[in-house]
């Protein structure tokens, strides 16, 4: 199978399916859940169904598709930043740093930082510490994915379902 070259008009075609398909989702995910609405009482502002759907359904429907683009947009940066396709938090150990970060925190009781809950600042630290060193490791010589295979071993060795 040969593989097709990727053209303008081809693109945005495919990126107005997604579009459309995404808009699709999103309009009948409010409608199902544990009682059935019916969209007609919702728009003419009838209280069960306007109030499901208005206060309940929508909100989180919406927020899922933000935080779905969010980390959509923040694995592209990664892979673009690091310059690997195959780069992934995982495979570096900053997934493995936030839940370090995380579990500092129980350890210690923390339970509020700067007015933030600090299990999220822990973990954040944590991930930016470990994104920083592999960071660091990256820029020297400017061989990005050497440091991908570096983390790639060194994450595979402390992994205890790892075959040796």
């Amino acid at each position: 199978m040969a593989i097709e070259k990727v053209t303008p008009g081809r693109a945005a075609r495919v990126l107005l399916l997604a579009a459309l398909a995404t808009g699709a989702v999103a309009l009948l995910t409010p409608l199902f859940g544990s009682s059935t609405l019916s969209l007609a009482k919702a728009f003419r502002g009838e209280w069960p169904e306007a109030q499901m759907f208005f206060g309940v359904r929508l909100p989180r429907t919406l927020l899922s598709l933000l935080a779905g683009g969010a980390l959509s947009v923040a694995g592209v940066l990664f892979q673009a930043l690091l310059r690997d396709p195959l780069a992934t938090p995982y495979t570096l150990g900053v997934s493995s740093g936030a839940s370090l970060g995380a579990v500092v925190a129980i350890c210690l009781g923390l339970h509020n930082l700067a007015g933030l809950p600090a299990l999220w600042v822990a973990a954040l630290a944590g991930a930016g510490v470990v994104l920083a060193l592999v960071l660091a490791a990256a820029a020297e010589g400017r061989r990005m994915s050497a440091c991908t295979a570096t983390s790639i071993r060194w994450t595979a060795r402390r992994w205890p379902g790892w075959p040796r």
